[in-house]
């Protein structure tokens, strides 16, 4: 049985995250707040945003999306987003997500 581990880092009107470790497999589910907020929030549980694999977005509002356009610049997180968020975005979130970004029905 794979063992995992659910860290709940942001949760609420100000922004919303959450890690899953899972079979040596890290991903965030949602990225709100800041990336600065985010990374600082890994950091202590000891994570860090280099062993992001993937971001899932569960939907386009602003305290699920807060860090997703600097981390994804900075760090090529790939983004799982699905067509609806996706055509939600700004122009300009989505031109810059363009290279990491995948889009599912």
């Amino acid at each position: 049985m794979t063992e995992y581990q659910i860290y709940s880092l942001f949760s609420g009107s100000g922004g919303n995250s959450v890690l899953i470790r899972a079979g040596g497999v890290n991903i965030l589910i949602d990225a709100g707040k800041s990336a600065r907020a985010l990374c600082r929030s890994l950091t202590g549980i000891g994570s860090d945003i280099g062993e992001i694999e993937a971001i899932f977005i569960t939907h386009e509002h602003a305290d699920h999306i807060g860090a997703l356009e600097v981390l994804s610049r900075r760090h090529r997180i790939p983004i799982h987003i699905t067509e609806p968020s996706a055509a939600a975005l700004s122009p300009s979130c989505r031109d810059s997500l363009r290279e990491v970004m995948s889009i599912h029905s």
